[in-house]
C-alpha cells in the first residue's frame, strides 16, 4: 500500500504541488521567525558582551520611572538595555580606584549626538541610536583602525558610522552634542568586536564629554576594571564596602548587568516572536484548507482506483492509510522546502535591513530542535488536513465507488438514435427526428 500511495503522488505531482506550496509557505514563516529571532538575539548578545565588559559597575541604587535625559520617554540603561537608574557622582571614581584589585575606573560620559555626513546632511538611522561618548584608548573591545584617538576638537568614528556618513580620516565636519554645533575633524576610525546594528558611534575626548554630558558631576555609572585574577564577586564586595554612606550607589558584578540586559532583550524579542508567529499560524490555517481541498479532489477522482483496491482485498483502514501516506510524503517534502525557504527569507531580510543601515550579525542561528519542530508541524498539518478526505475514501463501498465513477452525470441518447424517443404500449419504441414533435402513430 505504501508503494501504491507513493506512486500516486509521483503520477500526480501537479495535483499535489499546491499542497506542497501551502506547507512550504507555512513552515517557511515558522522557520523564518525562529531564525530571525535567533539572529537578533545573537546580534544583541554580542553587543552586550562587547559594551558591558567591566568586572564591576557602580550605579544608582534605585531604578527611575522616567528617562532623566528625556522626560516622558521610556527610561533605558546607559548601554541601551534594561532599566535606567539614578545617577551617581563621578567623584566616586577616586574612592573606587583606591580599592585593592581595581585596575582602573572609567566614568560613563555619553549622550546623544547628531553627526553631519560628507554630503552636508545629518546622518539619520532607521531606529538605532546615535551616541557620542568619551572614548577610552584602553577599552578592551575597541580597536583603532586608522588615524589616532581624538583630542580636543576631534572625533573618531566607528566603522558603521563611517559607512553611513561617508566621512574619512582627516575630513572636517560638524557634530551637535549638548545642543550646540561644533566644528570637528575626524582624527581616526575604530572597530568594535560586534556589529553596531546600525547605531552611529562617535568617540570624543574625555574633557569634552565630561563638560557636555556631566556638567553637574553626575554620571549614569562607573565601569570598574579588575586586575588579572581578581574575581568579580570579590571585587564587587570590596567596592561596595568602599562606597561612602549616603552616596546612593551600589556595586554589582558585570555578569549581573549583562544578565539584566539579556533579560530585557529576550522580553522584547519574545513579543516580536509571538507577533510574527501569529502570521505563521494564519498561513498554516489557510494552507490546511488548501490541502484539504486538494486531497478531496484527488480522492474524488480516484474512486475507481480505491474501489479496485477494495475489490482485491484492501480493507478500509488500508485505503485510509494509503491516503495518509501520500499526505505524509507531501508534508515532509513541503516542510523540507520550507526550512530552506525560511533561512533564505531571513537572509533576504538581513540584506534589506543592511541597505537601510541596520547591519545585523552574519550568522542565522537555527537549532536542530527548532528545525524538528517546524518539520513536524508541517507534516502533522498535512496529515490532519488530509484525514477527512482519507475517511471518505475508506468508507465508500467498492461497487458504489465504481458506479459513481462510470455512471453518466446526465441522460444521454445513443448515437444511433439522433432524434427523441418515446415508448407506446401499442407501437413499442419509436423515434422522431431531433427537434420534431412526436407522432400519434409510428411511421
Amino acid at each position: 500500500m505504501i508503494r501504491v500511495a507513493l506512486r500516486g503522488v509521483r503520477e500526480h505531482l501537479v495535483r499535489f504541488s499546491l499542497s506542497v506550496l501551502a506547507v512550504t509557505l507555512g513552515v517557511a514563516f515558522v522557520v523564518g521567525t525562529f531564525a530571525f529571532r535567533g539572529m537578533l538575539a545573537a546580534t544583541f548578545d554580542a553587543i552586550i558582551t562587547t559594551s558591558v565588559n567591566a568586572a564591576v559597575y557602580v550605579r544608582g541604587a534605585e531604578a527611575v520611572a522616567t528617562d532623566l535625559a528625556n522626560p516622558g520617554a521610556a527610561p533605558t540603561s546607559p548601554v541601551g538595555f534594561g532599566a535606567q537608574r539614578s545617577p551617581v557622582a563621578a567623584a566616586l571614581a577616586d574612592d573606587v580606584a583606591a580599592v585593592d584589585g581595581v585596575q582602573r575606573v572609567v566614568p560613563d560620559y555619553s549622550g546623544p549626538v547628531v553627526l553631519v555626513g560628507a554630503d552636508g546632511t545629518a546622518v539619520v538611522t532607521s531606529g538605532p541610536p546615535s551616541l557620542a561618548f568619551a572614548i577610552d584608548p584602553e577599552y578592551p573591545t575597541a580597536h583603532l583602525t586608522t588615524g589616532e584617538w581624538p583630542g580636543e576638537g576631534q572625533i573618531v568614528l566607528e566603522t558603521g558610522a563611517v559607512r553611513a556618513s561617508g566621512l574619512r580620516t582627516g575630513d572636517a565636519t560638524t557634530v551637535v552634542i549638548g545642543d550646540s554645533p561644533r566644528q570637528v575633524t575626524v582624527s581616526g576610525t575604530f572597530a568594535i568586536d560586534a556589529s553596531a546594528a546600525g547605531a552611529v558611534l562617535v568617540g570624543v575626548d574625555a574633557a569634552t564629554a565630561r563638560a557636555v554630558f556631566a556638567p553637574d558631576g553626575q554620571v549614569p555609572q562607573l565601569s570598574v576594571y579588575a586586575d588579572p585574577g581578581v574575581d568579580e564577586a570579590t571585587l564587587a564586595a570590596r567596592v561596595a564596602a568602599a562606597l561612602p554612606a549616603g552616596s546612593g550607589a551600589q556595586a554589582v558584578t558585570g555578569e549581573t548587568v549583562r544578565a539584566e540586559s539579556r533579560a530585557s532583550i529576550q522580553e522584547v524579542l519574545g513579543f516580536l516572536q509571538t507577533f510574527l508567529l501569529i502570521f505563521a499560524a494564519i498561513a498554516l490555517v489557510v494552507g490546511a484548507f488548501i490541502i484539504t481541498n486538494a486531497f478531496a479532489m484527488a480522492v474524488r477522482e480516484r474512486q475507481r482506483e480505491n474501489a479496485l483496491l477494495r475489490a482485491v482485498g484492501a480493507s478500509p483502514a488500508q485505503v485510509f492509510a494509503s491516503v495518509l501516506v501520500q499526505a505524509f510524503a507531501v508534508g515532509l517534502v513541503g516542510a523540507a522546502l520550507g526550512v530552506g525557504g525560511g533561512v533564505g527569507l531571513v537572509h533576504g531580510i538581513r540584506a534589506v535591513l543592511a541597505r537601510f543601515g541596520m547591519q545585523l550579525g552574519s550568522d542565522v542561528p537555527l537549532s536542530a530542535g527548532e528545525v524538528a519542530v517546524a518539520v513536524t508541524l508541517g507534516t502533522v498539518l498535512c496529515l490532519v488536513a488530509a484525514a477527512l478526505p482519507a475517511r471518505r475514501a475508506a468508507l465508500v463501498p467498492p461497487v458504489q465507488a465504481m458506479r459513481d465513477d462510470v455512471a453518466p452525470s446526465a441522460a444521454r441518447v445513443p448515437a444511433r438514435w439522433p432524434g427523441r424517443c418515446w415508448r407506446s404500449p401499442a407501437a413499442g419504441r419509436w423515434c422522431s427526428p431531433r427537434g420534431s414533435a412526436p407522432r400519434s402513430t409510428p411511421a
